[in-house]
């Protein structure tokens, strides 16, 4: 004769509460394994998004030609940042429209490394200028880089 005990165990199932615990030690392992995977994707996010490339449209920060009381709160947020992430350098990058304009945007990027280091006291190994060539417009652009990564290019 067929109980309902030998049917459960045919189909694998334990008799009395066992069949419950062991749904229940599955849903837990499942549970650990999708938050092990999510904070995998988590941390491998981080890691990348230090990485950017000539196309970025998203930057750190940029700006036009603007008065240099705004300038210099733009670049203690950048300082901010390199306190707070020793690992990065910081891109000060000059677009320019003219011949003329060059000379111009390069001198308010040296002014703004000098300010990061003389006045900020950033490590001056951790600042670098770098010509974002000719553009429709003219902007400055401040961008951390993490340490061993290439720098932005145009």
């Amino acid at each position: 004769m067929y109980n309902v005990a030998n049917v459960m165990l045919a189909a694998g199932v334990s008799t009395g509460s066992g069949w419950f615990l062991d749904d229940l030690v599955m849903t837990v392992n499942v549970k650990r394994f999708l938050t092990f995977g999510m904070l995998i994707a988590i941390t491998l996010s981080f890691g990348i998004c230090f990485e950017r490339r000539a196309g970025a449209t998203e930057w750190f920060d940029s700006y036009p030609k603007i008065p240099w009381k705004v300038e210099s709160i733009r670049l203690k947020n950048l300082n901010s940042f390199l306190q707070n992430n020793p690992e990065t350098i910081g891109c000060i990058i000059y677009q320019w429209t003219s011949t003329d304009d060059q000379k111009e945007m390069r001198g308010r990027a040296e002014r703004a490394r000098r300010y990061l280091i003389d006045n900020l006291k950033v490590d001056q190994s951790r600042i670098l200028l770098i010509d974002g060539k000719q553009h429709s417009e003219s902007k400055t652009i401040l961008e951390p880089v993490r340490k061993g990564f290439p720098p932005p290019t145009f």
